[in-house]
């Protein structure tokens, strides 16, 4: 999982650098991250490749653990990720702990479920009415196929897949946010900001000067997640074998997922990609056009405080009263 972000700074491309500040100049104000998450992505970014939850620092545990309990959000979206991703150990439990249910995840798994939720409400409370209601199916069914994706090859983890795919669909919504007067929203859903398909990169920047994907860039060196996913994103085109070898996952993990959007069969993405093809990779083509048409995948994503009333068959003996 790391990294090779220890002692590493991100080295901004050269052609990036005018569409940078034009971000920093409209973002710094926007992106706005809570410190513990921002502390807990940079201690997370640090652990070593193929670490379980049982490697989540003192720390981090205790931050996580701690920001969970005053939030009736978290703990629904806690609860039901762990339904979803976890099922067999949900039901193998009859009271919950929630440090015992983070160390079910990846350490990338659960700060992408953190960051996720956050941004996600984040922008569902600031962007112009069906703009981000839009995005935000994409979103579900992206993060979605990213695990899968994470699953599918070795070398790849499903956190790294949610990650990549996620802070994708959050850097459109901050592309909105960021030009929500006039009529820059709506020229921005029409050239394809809420399809399946990834929006074309130039197309975004002849509407608004920068294009998500360095958006996604900025927003990731904010949130601390380490060079190698922020160099992943900032760079306009990922061609197979292409990467050093501490960034070869997040590489190949977002260039398979743009691959598999674009229709292009999982066994022709596998001959092109050097990395050793797991189980899950049988059942991809499958699983992605099962998800097209579902509008509930990771429904957990829009957590709210009300669903921990939905929480009926087991007991969260450490929650405090939900805000």
């Amino acid at each position: 999982m790391n990294s090779g972000n220890s002692g590493r700074r991100f080295e901004l491309p050269e052609d990036l650098r005018e569409e940078w500040m034009r971000i920093e100049s409209r973002m710094q104000k926007l992106v706005y991250i809570p410190r513990f998450l921002v502390t807990s992505s940079r201690q997370i970014a640090r652990l070593e490749e193929g670490a379980t939850g049982e490697a989540l620092p003192g720390v981090v545990l205790s931050s996580l653990c701690e920001n969970i309990r005053r939030s009736g959000t978290y703990q629904a979206a806690l609860y039901f990720s762990a339904a979803q991703l976890y099922p067999s150990k949900l039901e193998a439990s009859s009271e919950l702990r929630i440090r015992n249910m983070l160390r079910w995840f990846t350490p990338l798994e659960i700060i992408s479920i953190m960051l996720m939720v956050y941004f996600n409400r984040y922008l569902s409370m600031r962007c112009p009415e069906d703009t981000w209601s839009r995005i935000n199916p994409q979103l579900r069914r992206d993060m979605a196929l990213g695990r899968k994706v994470g699953l599918a090859w070795d070398g790849i983890s499903p956190g790294q897949g949610m990650l990549i795919a996620g802070m994708r669909r959050i850097a459109q919504g901050f592309l909105i946010l960021a030009n929500k007067k006039g009529d820059i929203p709506t020229r921005l859903i029409n050239s394809g900001l809420s399809d399946s398909d990834y929006s074309d990169p130039d197309k975004e920047r002849s509407i608004c000067g920068y294009s998500h994907l360095a958006v996604a860039a900025y927003i990731t060196q904010q949130c601390g997640l380490g060079v190698a996913m922020t160099s992943t994103l900032a760079t306009e085109k990922i061609a197979a074998n292409s990467s050093r070898d501490t960034e070869k996952g997040w590489h190949e993990a977002r260039r398979i997922l743009e691959q598999i959007k674009l229709g292009i069969p999982s066994d022709t993405v596998a001959r092109e990609s050097f990395l050793t093809e797991a189980e899950g990779r049988k059942t991809l083509d499958e699983y992605y056009n099962k998800l097209i048409g579902s509008n509930d995948v990771f429904s957990w994503i829009n957590s709210e405080k009300e669903d921990v009333q939905r929480i009926t068959d087991h007991t969260i003996v450490d929650i405090s009263s939900a805000k």
